[in-house]
């Protein structure tokens, strides 16, 4: 099942060549990217990456776009209602900006963003004029609720609130007496710089805390992965196992993929997945959204609820290690989870309406509405599983896997190990199979 290098490798060559003639004739010196606004002006002259994994301070070091003109300023309403206070408790809504763009238009024209203390109720956040931007609306109550959900992501234009349904922004705070699982409170990706494997069984059933997620209301709903050709400015890389599957794991390194944050709608996900028809599924990864920041979070997207989730106690960087699973959990009951520190944490719990899938994938996935390439660095996938209904197995040449049919030939999959242990990268950024 390995892809052959001898394109990727020729391409790269080229491109190197054509990269030295047109240096060797421009009369001025290039910008570089740490000179460039975010994300970098077109340009005839390709930069590529010092290093496969970019560093956390490559997204830090990236300028925020210097504004054209003055924001657009809108007037919104917007009606929340709370349930599951006990006693006399106390719950504070908190409008923020979500995106630094929105965050320096705020502070630019000195508004004070609004907060709410609420109760068991619905109420009006009234907000003063305010400049068309990403937001989020978060909840903040007693450390022991479980915050069903944590809050809520949307987009403002001039014509409001984007995909809007008009009905309110709807909190449910479940108290410990009612809880499956505590609330995560802590940042598992802060001040880990060691990462230690674990054997999938030996924290099967072990679930530690449950993630408090934000909906993202305005983005439009992910497609399935199929059909995986010609799939409408979808791009896939990934493993593809057909049998009756109870379970998948897989790990998969961050990185930066530089998509464009100004457009309708751009992604790049690494995930697990799993599907019986192509119509119900669920997934769970990390993912770099268009209208958010450049930063990658952990999220969970299924066909029943339709919208994106995102965890933002803890957010991973380039360099991290993200390792998901989605799982059986009786009848057609689905879980999302990420592993970290040895730690099962659960992200959602959902009735996708199938039992086994027969259809599981493990690798990566780009949306753009533009019909182009994303300079995808390497990214690397290992610790895949399957779950047979009784015990993880390591994903190996036992199962009957493709990958050529699902690997989209703008980007390249590299087996190291079939099927455990593999890269997937743009290759006119990296030559493949240098681990080899």
């Amino acid at each position: 099942m390995k892809r052959a290098v001898g394109l990727p490798v020729l391409m790269f060559a080229v491109i190197a060549v054509t990269l030295a003639v047109f240096l060797s004739q421009t009369s001025t010196s290039p910008r570089t990217y740490a000179q460039s606004a975010y994300p970098p002006p077109e340009s005839s002259v390709l930069s590529l990456p010092p290093a496969p994994y970019p560093s956390p301070e490559d997204v830090i070091a990236k300028p925020s776009p210097t504004p054209t003109q003055k924001p657009v300023i809108v007037t919104l309403s917007i009606l929340v209602s709370v349930e599951g206070l006990e006693n006399q408790d106390v719950a504070e809504l908190e409008l923020l900006p979500d995106t630094e763009k929105t965050s320096s238009d705020v502070m630019n024209l000195g508004i004070q963003l609004p907060t709410l203390n609420i109760q068991n109720e619905s109420k009006t956040l009234d907000t003063i004029k305010i400049p068309i931007g990403a937001y989020k609306l978060v909840l903040s109550a007693p450390e022991s609720y479980l915050r069903e959900p944590q809050g809520y992501l949307f987009v403002v234009t001039e014509s409001g609130i984007v995909r809007s349904s008009g009905l309110p922004f709807h909190f449910q705070l479940i108290p410990p007496s009612a809880q499956n699982l505590p609330p995560c409170r802590e940042s598992l990706f802060q001040n880990s710089p060691s990462y230690i494997p674990i054997d999938p069984n030996t924290v099967e059933g072990k679930s530690y805390c449950q993630a408090e997620r934000l909906i993202d209301i305005s983005s439009p709903p992910k497609r399935a992965v199929y059909p995986v050709i010609n799939n409408a400015n979808y791009y896939y890389s990934h493993i593809h196992d057909q049998g009756c599957r109870y379970g998948v794991w897989g790990r998969s390194s961050v990185v930066d993929p530089n998509i464009g944050h100004d457009s309708d709608d751009e992604h790049v996900v690494n995930h697990v997945y799993a599907t019986y028809d192509y119509n119900k599924w669920i997934e769970a990864g990390w993912a770099e959204k268009y209208f958010r920041d450049d930063r990658q979070y952990i999220f969970e997207f299924d066909s029943v609820n339709s919208t994106w989730n995102f965890y933002e106690t803890f957010v991973p960087s380039p360099g991290d290690l993200v390792e998901v699973s989605v799982i059986n959990d009786g009848g057609t009951f689905w879980k999302a989870r990420v592993l970290r520190e040895g730690r099962q944490i659960e992200l959602a719990r959902v009735d996708v309406g199938f039992t086994c899938d027969n259809n599981s994938y493990h690798g990566f996935e780009f949306a753009t509405v533009l019909n182009h390439l994303v300079f995808m660095p390497l990214t690397h996938f290992d610790r895949t599983y399957l779950f047979n209904g009784t015990i993880w197995d390591p994903w190996d040449t036992d199962y009957d896997t493709t990958t050529s049919v699902e690997a989209d030939p703008n980007y390249s999959l590299d087996m190291i190990q079939s099927y455990h242990d593999f890269v997937v990268h743009s290759p006119f950024t990296f030559i493949p199979l240098i681990r080899k």
